[in-house]
């Protein structure tokens, strides 16, 4: 931690910020406003890149990033308190040209610098919605992209997890197992595990070949929220 130091800093939303994830060099952001945004994380003063307001009818809990095809083109999951998570296209906009910096110091001409105010006021990326995912019956908590990028994975305070097609938003698999509300969860960097906390300390892994439980322990008599597979 003492080699750590403040890269850069923004004021991010007028109401508190509850997500956050990273992608590349781009990091999103959601609140209890219900609003996505995106900052440029290779600056010190994080740009915006983009912003979609009220994304979800309440607070945004959970946040989760990929980058799919190109380098341009990324995926958010979104997860909030209005029952639902929600999947979003990321794209770069065309008609607005990102702001690129000039290493050669003798080179005065402004026109070497590419800001992005061409002929529209819009942001470098646009946010739109790929697909609202409904089935939960309580407030949702974390959402996390599976390895593979074909699957995403929501918990609730329902007690249950689920598992999501990406590319058709539909319902893959309905999970219970835990007494208490269902909090964090984690992948495992192969794909073929995934744990899931709740908040009575209980932490589930399964084997999602079989969709059974793969074994399960007790963390600490205290709330247990993340987990993360190293």
């Amino acid at each position: 931690i003492r080699s750590m130091a403040l890269e850069g800093s923004q004021y991010g939303d007028a109401r508190p910020l509850s997500a956050v994830c990273t992608s590349g060099n781009i990091v999103a952001t959601g609140g209890w406003s219900g609003t996505i945004q995106l900052w440029d994380g290779k600056k010190d003063t994080l740009d915006v890149l983009g912003r979609k307001g009220m994304a979800h009818e309440d607070r945004i809990m959970g946040m989760d990033m990929m980058k799919c095809r190109g380098d341009e083109d990324h995926m958010v999951a979104t997860a909030s308190i209005d029952l639902s998570a929600k999947l979003w296209h990321v794209r770069r906009n065309e008609d607005v040209l990102m702001e690129e910096d000039d290493d050669d110091d003798d080179n005065d001409d402004d026109t070497t610098t590419i800001t992005n105010t061409t002929k529209n006021t819009n942001t470098p990326y646009t946010i739109s919605e790929a697909h609202h995912l409904k089935g939960h019956k309580a407030r949702l908590c974390s959402v996390a992209f599976h390895p593979m990028k074909q699957h995403v994975v929501t918990t609730s305070f329902d007690h249950t997890w689920r598992l999501w097609d990406v590319e058709t938003g539909s319902q893959l698999l309905l999970q219970d197992g835990h007494v208490k509300e269902t909090y964090g969860v984690g992948m495992h960097p192969d794909g073929s595990l995934c744990s899931t906390t709740d908040f009575g300390g209980v932490v589930q892994v399964w084997d999602l070949r079989s969709g059974k439980s793969a074994c399960h322990f007790l963390v600490s008599t205290e709330i247990e929220r993340e987990i993360l597979f190293v």
